[in-house]
């Protein structure tokens, strides 16, 4: 039975509250977002750079985001976040142009492949209220009315091709009988229209801030993360970076393994002498000397020689290529073409050694024995050269001398077949039975005339350039967390400037200013006007006189 894996992504899940009302220039309703693994559980310990949330405006049947698409990060998590493994995408602007927009949310799985949640198509609506069109709607004089009392007019937008009722769109006005009065108020009220325009300004310039201020806090954390992820790789391959002066330390450790690595790429290492087939075109791998590599002298001395005859080989990944190469070189060239290779009789590179019967040892073998093609490595072309050996060498074994061998061979016929066999020394066993004469005798490595398997890249030499490319992008880490860290103290000193300060003092003493003026004016203060409304869409006029038809009603509905 195949289980599921708890660690592979599938999909994405999204929440968000689908009955908000997402009006242009406001901001969106929190968005929680996990991904989800093929158990259908909730993936942990991601690291939140990986989660992305694009948006863009629909303007056809395009179905993935335009390369303008705008890029949101995931919030901080609070600490009120209840669900283990949830991101969050907090106070998103929503866009000031209407229009319907799409939202997506993607997972970046590696560098190349993301994996994509559903779309969310949402419309973004606001209602534009031409005031110099209202400065003609008067009341008429002697127009029936209660002194001093607010009246509302409602605004009820009545669009056929939207499947859901917008809320309506209110505008309070007081009512006096009293001529200097209502000059008065009218003074008041344009004064309270002038200090609510200020307000906004200024509390979109704290929001804005505000925002900014959280995205580059998001920033530090994702730069923290990474930068610890890095120091403990490092500290698995014993490298301690200390917590001050980390760049002159990491520069100084650069410059001394990168001359370790060159020193050791310098050194004099066994290299194949035969001359390789100038590549004409991407169906030519080469000859099957330069095809792999081998680390211990004595076993590339006598898999080379085990091979002698197959070493000058061309191998091609097609058989016109193959008949290409004869045909240039008169028939002179051994060639092997990939496409003309029986693969299901090739050898699995998986399958145990034949010492071992249904995972179990039948037999303590001397001599370590091992698969001849197990201690090739492949530079290039990994695939198709496992192909190639798997075909050339089958299931070779290689051991420690003829004693070893001889006695692996006996035990091994006991239960199976023994496929050939090679020794470190030199010999070789057939595979049905035959050793000794020279034959079966590797020469002297010097009398292979350089038709030998190279030594690969010194194994110190690997792990110095990854301790090298793990330095360099530690390095890249720390300098991005010292810049988002500048950024962040800059944002900080910037709202505790003296102006900023002074714009806050502003902004507290116009919302005074503002809540004063809504008193004399005997009104419902701005921004608790509709929500009274949306409990009674009803206003009482049970007081008032039924005015003339040419008159302007207390409550006017207008659709826009």
């Amino acid at each position: 039975m195949i289980l599921p894996d708890p660690e592979k992504p599938i999909r994405l899940n999204v929440k968000y509250d689908k009955d908000a009302c997402f009006l242009a220039g406001g901001v969106f309703t929190d968005f929680m977002v996990s991904v989800i693994s093929e158990d259908d559980s909730i993936i942990k310990n991601i690291n939140p750079a990986r989660i992305s949330m694009k948006m863009w405006k629909l303007v056809s049947s395009m179905n993935r985001p335009p390369a303008n698409a705008e890029t949101f990060s995931c919030n901080k998590i609070k600490d009120n976040d209840k669900e283990d493994g949830c991101f969050y995408f907090r106070d998103k602007v929503i866009p000031n142009k209407v229009g319907t927009y799409c939202i997506q949310f993607g997972f970046m799985m590696d560098k190349t492949n993301v994996l994509s949640s559903e779309q969310v198509c949402l419309l973004s609506l606001y209602i534009l209220i031409n005031f110099t069109f209202f400065s003609y709607l008067v009341l008429a004089e002697n127009s029936p009315g209660r002194d001093s009392t607010e009246y509302f007019i409602v605004f009820e937008p009545r669009l056929p091709s939207l499947s859901r009722t917008l809320e309506p769109y209110i505008l309070p006005f007081m009512f006096y009988n009293d001529v200097k009065k209502q000059q008065q108020m009218a003074a008041l009220t344009k004064e309270k229209d002038q200090l609510s325009k200020s307000i906004v300004m200024y509390r979109s310039l704290f929001d804005a801030s505000k925002q900014l201020l959280d995205e580059i806090k998001c920033q530090v954390e994702e730069a923290k993360l990474k930068e610890a992820q890095l120091r403990n790789e490092l500290k698995a391959h014993n490298i301690d970076i200390p917590v001050t002066q980390q760049i002159p330390h990491i520069e100084a450790l650069l410059k001394r393994k990168m001359s370790e690595q060159e020193e050791l790429k310098k050194k004099p290492r066994r290299s194949c002498t035969l001359p390789n087939y100038t590549k004409g075109s991407g169906d030519v791998l080469g000859k099957i000397a330069h095809l792999a590599q081998i680390e211990d002298d004595r076993a590339a001395m006598v898999i080379s020689w085990h091979l002698a005859s197959d070493m000058d080989c061309v191998v091609t990944l097609t058989t016109d290529a193959a008949r290409r190469i004869y045909d240039e070189t008169q028939g002179r060239q051994q060639v092997l073409p990939l496409d003309s290779i029986y693969k299901k009789t090739l050898p699995d590179w998986k399958r145990p050694l034949p010492h071992f019967r249904n995972g179990k040892l039948y037999f303590k073998p001397i001599g370590d024995p091992v698969f001849a093609r197990d201690l090739l490595t492949f530079p290039d072309n990994i695939e198709h050269c496992e192909t190639v050996f798997g075909m050339l060498l089958g299931d070779t074994i290689i051991l420690d001398n003829l004693d070893a061998a001889n006695h692996y061979r006996k035990e091994v016929v006991k239960i199976t077949h023994c496929p050939t066999l090679l020794t470190r020394d030199g010999d070789r066993i057939r595979s049905n039975g035959k050793f000794g004469g020279l034959q079966n005798k590797a020469p002297p490595m010097d009398k292979l005339r350089g038709m030998v398997f190279g030594a690969p890249v010194p194994k110190q030499c690997l792990i110095l350039g990854e301790q090298i490319d793990l330095l360099q992008q530690y390095r890249s880490a720390v300098c991005k967390l010292g810049s988002v860290n500048e950024d962040l103290n800059g944002q900080l000193e910037y709202l505790h400037t003296p102006d900023m300060k002074k714009k806050k003092q502003e902004l507290d003493e116009q919302e005074k200013s503002l809540k004063l003026i809504e008193q004399k004016l005997g009104m419902t203060p701005t921004r608790k006007c509709n929500d009274s409304l949306r409990h009674s869409t009803k206003v009482e006029m049970t007081d008032c006189p039924i005015p003339p038809k040419r008159m302007r009603r207390e409550t006017t509905r207008q659709n826009r």
